[in-house]
């Protein structure tokens, strides 16, 4: 299915590190996404949203502003500000598996002073974290002031086994504990 979301501000949500409900017969995960979490979708379009002040509270909640779990995900003037996950990714995680390629495509965004391991534990990426089979392209977007507070790597931007292209990007002020304020890459396409 698609969905297209305009000036829309999604705020103060929360997802918390449990077992969800079964919904027609699929277990839902409760501790994903604090913001929005988007399983298979053919394509969600964001445009001129606000992503702000979402949380996850469990080490292994991550995403507290969008969890993109195999969709194709496209934001447009988006701007995604003070988001705090416990685990991973306090902007926006994403992840493809069997078979299924999680794609982010972000046209002038912002992510703004987002934090992530902020319960302590060795977390990655305050503002974009890739894993496996994802892909993402990042164009005139603007990563400030995010930060890995309890953890290890990728202020702004971490990529673990994915495709990553980031053009005329400013990455300014991230912060990670141990490498890569800006961005972390490890086993990339």
């Amino acid at each position: 299915k698609s969905v297209k979301v305009k000036g829309l501000y999604i705020q103060d949500g929360i997802a918390v590190a449990k077992a969800g409900p079964t919904v027609n017969g699929e277990a839902c995960q409760t501790r994903n996404g604090g913001g929005v979490y988007l399983k298979k979708a053919k394509e969600a379009k964001f445009i001129r949203c606000q992503i702000r002040d979402n949380k996850t509270n469990g080490a292994g909640a991550p995403a507290a502003g969008i969890c993109n779990d195999c969709s194709v995900l496209c934001l447009y003037d988006c701007t995604f500000e003070n988001n705090q996950s416990g685990g991973n990714s306090a902007a926006i995680q994403a992840a493809g598996g069997g078979g299924i390629t999680a794609e982010t495509y972000a046209f002038n965004c912002t992510f703004n002073k987002n934090s992530a391991g902020v319960l302590g534990d060795n977390r990655d990426a305050a503002g974009y974290y890739c894993l496996w089979t994802a892909k993402a392209a990042f164009v005139n977007c603007t990563f400030y002031e995010n930060k890995v507070v309890g953890g290890q790597r990728g202020g702004a931007l971490n990529v673990n086994s994915g495709d990553l292209d980031v053009i005329n990007c400013t990455i300014h002020k991230n912060e990670g504990k141990s490498m890569g304020g800006g961005i972390q890459i490890r086993t990339a396409d």
